[in-house]
Formats: C-alpha cells, sequence, structure tokens
C-alpha cells in the first residue's frame, strides 16, 4: 500500500515547508482559510515542528523525501481532532487526499479521538465531493463556514491494509509520540481552518 508516514525529524519539517510554499496563491488561500505569505508559513511549520504536533506527509512516488501532500491532526479539547489538508495541484486524482484522511482516522481512533472534523471553503468544491465520499456529514455554520464531523469507528479503521500500516510505525518507534498529544491552543487552531482543494 502507498501510505502516509509520520513527520519526525527536522529534514521532515523542511520538505513539509517546501511542500506549502510550493502551493500557488489560491490553493495558499484554501488550504488556510486567508492568503498565507512565505514567512507564515515558515513560522507555522516552525511551530509544528517546535510542539511536536502530529503531520501526515505522502511523498512522491517517483522522488521519496519530496513531499506532495500533507494532513496536520489538531487533536482539540473536546474529543474531537480537526485536520487540515493540502495536496499540490500536478498530484490531484490520484487519492492522496483520502489515503491521509483514513490514515489520520486511523491514529485518532487508536488514542481515543471519536471524531474528525474538517472546516472546508464553502467554494472548494472538490474538497466538499471528496468530505461527503470519506463520511463527514457536512453543514452551514452562523457565520458561514461549512464544516462537518467523521464519527469513528474500530470496523473502519482497522482494515488489514492499515493495521499493517499501524505495524510499520510500531516497529519506527513512531507510536510513542502520541502519548504526549495535547489539545490545540487557539493560535494553533486559528492557523488551520481549512483544508486544500485536494480533490481525492
Amino acid at each position: 500500500m502507498d501510505a502516509p508516514r509520520l513527520m519526525h525529524t527536522a529534514r521532515d519539517g523542511v520538505a513539509l515547508r517546501a511542500h506549502l510554499l510550493h502551493l500557488s496563491r489560491e490553493d495558499r488561500h484554501t488550504r488556510f482559510g486567508h492568503y498565507a505569505t512565505d514567512d507564515t508559513i515558515g513560522r507555522y511549520v516552525d511551530r509544528l515542528v517546535e510542539r511536536g504536533d502530529t503531520v501526515l506527509l505522502h511523498d512522491d512516488p517517483a522522488q521519496p523525501g519530496r513531499v506532495i501532500a500533507a494532513l496536520h491532526l489538531a487533536v482539540l479539547d473536546d474529543g474531537i481532532a480537526e485536520i487540515g489538508i493540502s495536496v499540490e495541484r500536478e498530484f490531484r486524482g490520484h487519492s492522496y487526499a483520502r489515503r491521509l484522511i483514513d490514515a489520520a482516522g486511523v491514529l485518532a481512533f487508536c488514542i481515543g479521538i471519536k471524531r474528525l472534523r474538517v472546516v472546508v471553503d464553502p467554494n472548494n468544491r472538490p474538497m466538499i465531493a471528496l468530505a461527503e465520499r470519506c463520511g463527514f456529514v457536512l453543514a452551514h455554520s452562523d457565520i458561514g463556514e461549512l464544516s462537518g464531523d467523521r464519527p469513528l469507528h474500530a470496523a473502519s479503521a482497522f482494515t488489514a491494509g492499515w493495521v499493517w500500516w499501524l505495524s510499520r510505525l510500531w516497529s519506527a518507534d513512531g507510536l510513542q509520540r502520541f502519548s504526549s498529544w495535547r489539545p490545540a491552543n487557539d493560535s494553533d487552531h486559528d492557523s488551520t481552518p481549512y483544508t486544500s482543494a485536494a480533490n481525492r
């Protein structure tokens, strides 16, 4: 299975930064909910690395180590984990976003999270379609945002493929980091309000 990996090292942080800087102005807006400058992206990645936040990375199959898609999993204080996704434009349509969402669901379920949450730009029709295919029930909020939750269940999390993926993470000693997960603070939550324009 062509599966995501966890961000672990400073080199991974550099690769994530390069990926986000590669996004177009439009894609930065759909990812962050506003246009993020290069400096803003740099500070955002530095904060993720400093905090040890959980970030899933997907490499270019032809160039391992070059990140083409990423998902930030922000654990909130109400038993919900919010996701923010980015996929480079030329790699869309190949299920990278879907695999990132499924992997995030597996990891979140393992630490007792009951629901994933996504907040989508109302104009991002491909991502709306993807979220609905992935089981999110979307609704407009009073302030015009489009958001929804996806309940997490063992039956959907622990398919044979994802059990194999978890075993790889465990053998790499990656899962020990999850014991230190903590709710995101307000500034972290505000930095990742939208998913990307990825279509699947």
